[in-house]
């Protein structure tokens, strides 16, 4: 049977989730990764009944990572929202730290170019 979605706002932005993944619709909007931080912090404050060991961190670098490969115009109709999943494999893991590593230098060079 499938589970029921609820749907909470935080920030302005609808956060759909069950015991076992929560969905940020339109997460590439959000592009300060200290709102980030804030956001996951408070949907796992929020939503009590997802049941997950993962960290902030790396729900924040999943979320660099859709939000860098959104802005690349890559898996757009998958990366305009992030999922998080409460248990997430080894592999995505890996990719989406990697991922996140690359989009966090590639930010840095972007926000230096828009400054001249």
């Amino acid at each position: 049977m499938k589970k029921k979605r609820q749907i909470i706002k935080i920030r302005g932005l609808s956060i759909g989730y069950t015991s076992d993944m929560v969905t940020i619709y339109n997460s590439y909007t959000v592009t300060s990764e200290k709102a980030k931080y804030e956001i996951c912090e408070e949907i796992l404050n929020k939503i009590k009944n997802y049941d997950s060991q993962r960290t902030i961190k790396s729900l924040v670098d999943e979320w660099e990572a859709h939000n860098f490969l959104w802005n690349l115009g890559l898996f757009k109709k998958h990366t305009i929202d992030c999922d998080f999943e409460s248990e997430q494999s080894k592999f995505y893991t890996i990719i989406y730290k990697y991922l996140s590593i690359i989009a966090r230098k590639v930010n840095k060079k972007w926000q230096k170019k828009k400054k001249y």
